[in-house]
């Protein structure tokens, strides 16, 4: 049964009440204006499972959200009639509504769900807190109360029973909490309930072993007599993920996003309001503590190609505050991709003939894989790749200069599928290679080869070769959905998006501006300009349902459409600047941002009239990246600067900037991703995350850490190595007890991962094994100094090419004594691994093209940590700085 035949059954049975598509009229109040047209009213989807029209009155004070309450408050305080529907699903609303859905508030991941399969652009813009104060769900692991499980590691071999795709908690959460405990659904061993209550009674009649239900729900099966109370037994949960979101869909009604939510975060303060919204502490933005949404970078200029994020600084600090950077091999000109896990950038091996893609670790830059194929060949600007990375899911999508495409997993660079868009559709190599982002539209991926047939012929020998301006690719297996003819690519990425009334992709080749259809390809209309060449560079904007194109040679056109969604050809508005041509406007809160002739352009994107203008003939002299958000503007130029202004009509106001690399001669081609406090930067030689709000950071000009202050474990957790003992802080030391076999600690805080030097005095307190094996960082890499292993006396890396400390040429012997204090100090650099104990050379080595590693026993301590083995250890005074690597190797002889 699908998801929506069901309906009946989980509102009827389950909730007690059927009100799909419920319709409340305009709300009426005194702010309410009979003049204002129909057409401008604020129409909200209310899809909450929890509202009153859709939920059983079964739980007292539970249950029972009204919204009809939310509405009357924000007609008020926006002066804007509202309207509310009440639904259980926002698709199969969208399909009986006419007219546009302005809000959408509901359940996060089903609405994110519906949206995508209903081809609608929304963005989260806020939460509601619970009457607990949190803005998440878990979903519950079950079973019969009778049934010998405790927890979910019990679950072993055992039918589990999984919530719909579109249910997060229920469903990847939930196999996510399985992985941890080492237990794996294949696709074909994954089965599915629609709905929680099925899911219970299958329990409970036997058909599964345990379910996941949403944490929301049990409350309610329980109190509406669904199941017996007590039947079901709770043996552990998913981590949290979002709850009830608000999003703002792509139709405007001339409210600002910022607007809505500063009036939401109002509701706080209404006792009875809240009451009524059973909600602890009303709404609260994406950028609140308590909100669980992070908008992750995924795309070209983030998730929705535009440029704008929520976490855009108030200012800048005084000197750049990293907390890592890790060296690349070559040049980058690919923009960057960013989850709150991981982080991928573009590279090219040192001879310039392999395309180098690497998969880090977003908190600590440690390389966790690494996806590298042959891709020879000369172009301007080097041969390394310019599609921005695209991740989607668990999966990663990498286009390199050369046309080579791979489908990768995010978590490990396996590869899914691979294929080369320039063979296989027959294509030429553009001067600059192929620099378009993919494009995801729902389980389709667009590419742009460009190939266009040659002249006919009257070769008939060989057999017709397919030629594609662009393809469709099944975005899992990667086999060919449509292609469409056309012409030679250009070197900018699509959009998708609603353009007179019709759902497109729109985008420009080396000839012109076109919109295609995405679920065939056909070509719906095409806009050549005078100049040939114009729009090949930059992304088109999608300005409610307009186009903004900064055309080279032409200037900023505003563009409308007919209603059948082809264009009109004359442009609605003009200005001759800004039209860099490598650089892509900035649509924020009604002001249009770009670059043009060494000056900063502020214009207003209805008419394209200037507010202002700022010139800089050095900041905007070469290509720069823009980010909005916040009421700030953020800068990033080609020399490494980073500049913040207010993101105002007002006039050019300058809030701070900053060098980002000041110890470094070197350029910034590569778009940054911009995190919550964190922002990626990757220049011509490494990649840096810098730190922007007050968490921890190393600066250049002090460059020196303590990491412990001898009294706690600060930004020291303990390893959860199986068998570990306590790690207590005694006398000013971490003491690690005995464990069975290990116990550690691993660094949180921020890292230097390259040239420099870490010291601290470290003692065997009991055993006879190694009391201290520091793990740390080489570059993207971790590797080991083991001290006092293998019966008490061997010091050494782990690993070297594979060979732990004892089976490599590092391996040495030094005499430790129970209860005694060595002083250790250990020194990174680029090509070099050096180890001191009591100032005795003991480890000298040159790493350049050589595999570092650690043992699997302590992967769980990277990148940085301390470790023993069957020992108690202690360890004080931890410091660590950067150094100034030598040119020439150490005066003292290498001891192999």
């Amino acid at each position: 049964m699908t998801r929506y035949g069901r309906r009946w059954i989980l509102i009827g049975l389950f909730l007690g009440i059927a009100v799909p598509g419920c319709r409340k009229r305009p709300i009426e109040t005194e702010a309410s204006s009979p003049a204002t047209p129909q057409t401008s009213t604020l129409k909200i989807a209310v899809l909450d499972p929890l509202a009153k029209p859709l939920a059983c009155a079964c739980v007292s004070g539970y249950a029972q959200r009204d919204y009809e309450k939310l509405g009357a408050f924000l007609q008020k305080r926006l002066e804007h009639p509202v309207e509310m529907v009440f639904a259980d699903n926002l698709a199969k609303l969208l399909e009986q509504e006419s007219g546009p859905i302005h809000l959408a508030i509901g359940k996060y991941s089903a609405v994110m769900y519906d949206s995508e399969k209903k081809h609608m652009t929304i963005r989260p813009v806020a939460m509601l807190t619970g009457q607990e104060g949190t803005t998440t769900l878990t979903g519950l692991f079950v079973v019969r109360k009778d049934d010998p499980a405790q927890h979910i590691k019990d679950l072993r071999e055992r039918k589990i029973l999984l919530g719909p795709e579109y249910a997060e908690e229920k469903n990847a959460a939930a196999l996510e909490a399985l992985g941890k405990e080492w237990i794996y659904l294949s696709r074909e061993e994954r089965i599915t309930a629609e709905t929680c209550r099925d899911a219970a009674l299958d329990v409970l009649e036997n058909k599964a072993d345990v379910t996941i239900l949403s944490s929301y729900c049990l409350p309610l099966l329980e109190g509406g007599g669904t199941i017996e109370k007590g039947s079901l037994r709770v043996i552990g949960q998913t981590e949290p993920v979002p709850f009830i979101t608000v999003f703002m869909t792509e139709y405007r009604t001339g409210i600002s996003s910022d607007k809505l939510v500063e009036i939401l975060g109002n509701v706080k303060d209404d006792p009875s309001l809240l009451a009524s919204l059973e909600s602890k502490a009303g709404f609260v933005g994406l950028t609140d503590p308590a909100g669980s949404i992070v908008t992750e970078w995924t795309d070209w200029r983030g998730p929705y190609r535009d440029a704008v994020s929520p976490y855009v600084p108030d200012a800048l600090p005084s000197e750049p505050r990293y907390r890592w950077t890790v060296p690349l091999t070559n040049l980058g000109m690919s923009g960057l991709a960013a989850t709150r896990e991981y982080l991928i950038v573009a590279d090219k091996d040192k001879e310039g003939k392999q395309d180098v893609w690497r998969g880090l670790l977003a908190d600590t830059g440690e390389e966790v894989w690494k996806l590298s194929y042959p891709a020879e060949g000369q172009m301007d600007y080097t041969n390394s790749p310019r599609a921005n990375p695209v991740i989607k899911g668990d999966l990663a999508y990498l286009l390199g200069a050369f046309g080579d495409i791979y489908c990768v997993s995010l978590r490990n660079g396996r590869e899914v599928w691979k294929r080369n868009i320039l063979k296989e559709f027959n294509a030429k190599l553009p001067t600059r290679g192929m620099c378009s982002t993919p494009l995801i539209v729902g389980d389709k991926l667009i590419v742009n080869p460009g190939a266009v047939p040659p002249e006919k012929t009257d070769d008939t020998k060989n057999p017709p070769k397919t030629y594609a301006a662009l393809a469709a690719f099944n975005r899992f297996t990667g086999e060919t959905v449509w292609t469409s003819p056309g012409n030679p690519p250009g070197y900018s990425s699509f959009l998708l998006g609603t353009f007179g009334g019709r759902w497109q992709i729109v985008g420009g080749d080396s000839r012109s501006l076109g919109g295609w259809d995405p679920e065939t390809g056909k070509r719906l209309w095409q806009l050549t300009p005078s100049v040939e060449g114009d729009f090949n560079v930059s992304t088109p904007l999608n300005s409610d349902g307009r186009i903004i194109a900064a055309i080279e040679g032409k200037g900023t056109c505003l563009y409308d459409f007919k209603d059948d969604g082809t264009i009109l050809s004359e442009p609605a508005a003009m200005h001759e600047n800004p039209a860099h041509g490598a650089v892509t406007l900035v649509l924020y809160k009604n002001l249009l941002f770009g670059v043009g002739g060494q000056s900063l352009y502020c214009l207003d994107p209805v008419t394209l009239k200037e507010h202002w203008v700022w010139e800089d003939k050095e900041a905007f002299k070469n290509h720069v990246s823009l980010i909005a958000g916040n009421d700030r503007l953020l800068i990033i130029t080609a020399e490494g600067e980073l500049l913040c202004l207010a993101a105002d009509s007002a006039g050019p106001r300058l809030i701070s900037r900053l060098r980002l690399f000041p110890l470094e001669d070197t350029k910034v081609f590569s778009h940054p991703a911009l995190m919550p406090g964190r922002l990626y930067v990757r220049n011509s030689t490494s990649i840096a995350c810098f730190v922007l709000d007050d968490a921890p950071a190393v600066t250049p000009s002090t460059g020196q850490m303590t990491l412990f202050d001898g009294q706690s474990l600060g930004f020291w957790t303990e390893t959860p190595f199986l068998g570990h003992k306590e790690v207590v802080v005694r006398d000013g030391a971490i003491v690690m007890n005995r464990g069975n076999d290990m116990t550690g600690i691993t660094w949180t805080g921020p890292l230097i991962r390259q040239d420099y030097e870490i010291t601290l005095q470290a003692m065997r307190v009991e055993g006879e094994d190694f009391f201290c094996g520091l793990t740390f960082p080489v570059g993207r890499y971790p590797c080991t100094l083991v001290c006092g292993g293998w019966g008490g006396m061997l010091v050494g890396l782990s690993n070297i090419d594979y060979f732990d400390a004892a089976n490599n040429e590092t391996a040495t012997s030094f005499d430790f004594k129970k209860g005694q204090w060595y002083d250790i100090r250990l020194r990174v650099t680029l090509d070099r691994i050096q180890a001191w104990i009591n100032d005795e050379p003991l480890v000298n080595i040159r790493i350049t093209g050589r595999n570092m590693g650690v043992r699997f026993e302590v992967e769980m301590a990277r990148p940085l940590g301390v470790s023993t083995w069957q020992t108690t250890g202690a360890v004080r005074n931890i410091q660590v700085k950067r150094i100034v690597p030598q040119k020439e190797p150490e005066p003292w002889e290498e001891p192999y």
